[in-house]
């Protein structure tokens, strides 16, 4: 459950300590000890010390890291390059980098954080020959703009949105693709002639040769608590059908729709990895039934965490796939389901709770679980996989 280096022919460089790790790019890579991100040197040690939430590679001679969801630029020395308030915000490439402001809009900064293209444009794509074009929120309406932010009048023939586009993505492209998921989840863009391949659940690196210059060994599943840095889906397999709640060992909430986590029961549930959780009961003891929406075999459910400003924060999402496979379940009075918990582990010691949003014959519903002690990392209180993706290829 550790990452580490190897150099082409597959030997050990930097040894397997960091949780998580990305890839080296001048010179530095991403590594998270504990919960916190910060940047190795290719001896492996850590030259900017570890105290980001998120972190991703190095570019332009710029880092890119995150502290509660907010994006800081910083220099290789780890000093801050300039405060600004924007809420999004991409790598640095060639003196630019695009940001997005809290109204959602969009603009691109030099390194001073000094506004080259004003927050006036509903879309900015990105730069192609130190060209880009952007326009208006129905993308009607576009216009060529440089890497200074001036207007440029198209070639001659190109009098609409559309024309202009196909334009755009004829003009050559000069960044790098290293990194990049080129097909999917099954093949990525290394550099040097390197991919980083999956097919079939053997991972293995192949040169521009085609032959295999490494190959991972198969992977051992082992009960573990769930080390991760960014919000996890709220999916909670039902174990079993519903039993009465005579047959519950565990005492339950009299007289109503309870949600209750057992923390001193650990479970392994194959669904989180085979990693380690607790057990947990939705029981209904309320004397009516209750109807709710599962999905499958699962019920979509969310963890969440107390902060140290006692606000509650959601440390799981629903996926927004999961609504196509929606169907009703009706939970008799007097029965319970089974499910289980992830246990969670990381530096940051708090308070957890589970939350079931449902609707019962058309009127919304919430309850919550039991609070219970556990621990976190602080990305999960903001990072989406889907808006900030992992650094470790080979996780979901």
């Amino acid at each position: 459950m550790r990452t580490g280096y190897i150099d082409r022919e597959g030997n050990p460089v930097i040894p397997p300590a960091f949780v998580a790790a990305g890839d080296f790019s001048e010179g530095l890579a991403a590594a998270r000890a504990g919960g916190y991100y910060g940047y190795i040197d290719k001896t492996g040690q850590f030259v900017i010390p570890p105290r980001y939430d998120f972190a991703t590679e190095f570019s332009d001679n710029t880092g890119l890291v995150y502290k509660d969801g907010l994006p800081i630029f910083i220099d290789r020395k780890g000093n801050k390059l300039f405060e600004h308030p924007f809420l999004q915000a991409g790598p640095f490439t060639k003196g630019l980098a695009l940001i997005t402001t809290a109204s959602h809009k969009p603009g691109v900064i030099n390194k001073k954080g000094v506004l080259v293209i004003d927050t006036i444009y509903h879309s900015i794509y990105p730069f192609r020959n130190n060209l880009t074009i952007a326009g208006d929120q129905d993308g009607n309406k576009m216009v060529l703009l440089d890497t200074a932010g001036k207007r440029i009048t198209p070639p001659t023939g190109i009098h609409n949105a559309n024309a202009l586009k196909e334009y755009y993505e004829k003009l050559p492209v000069t960044e790098t693709t290293k990194g990049q998921r080129i097909d999917g989840n099954y093949l990525v863009d290394m550099g040097n002639g390197i991919t980083l391949n999956v097919q079939h659940g053997d991972v293995f690196y192949m040169d521009e040769r085609k032959y295999v210059l490494w190959q991972f060994a198969k992977s051992v599943d082992f009960p573990h608590d769930y080390d991760i840095d960014y919000k996890a889906t709220g999916y909670y397999l039902i174990k079993e059908d519903p039993k009465p709640v005579y047959h519950c060992k565990q005492p339950l909430p009299p007289g109503e729709f309870s949600l209750t986590v057992i923390p001193d029961i650990r479970e392994t549930e194959h669904g989180f990895f085979n990693g380690n959780g607790y057990c947990t009961i939705l029981a209904n003891r309320s004397g009516q039934a209750i109807t709710f929406e599962k999905y499958g075999s699962a019920l979509l459910m969310r963890m969440q965490a107390k902060t140290n400003t006692g606000e509650w924060r959601d440390i799981e999402e629903i996926s927004s796939d999961c609504a196509n496979g929606l169907d009703n379940m009706t939970l008799r009075s007097g029965h319970y389901l089974h499910m289980v918990s992830p246990a969670y582990s990381g530096p940051v010691k708090t308070k957890l709770r589970l939350q079931f949003a449902y609707v019962s014959y058309g009127e919304p519903h919430t309850i919550y679980s039991n609070e219970f002690n556990g621990s976190i990392n602080p990305g999960q209180l903001w990072r989406s996989e889907r808006n900030f993706h992992s650094t470790d290829y080979l996780l979901p």
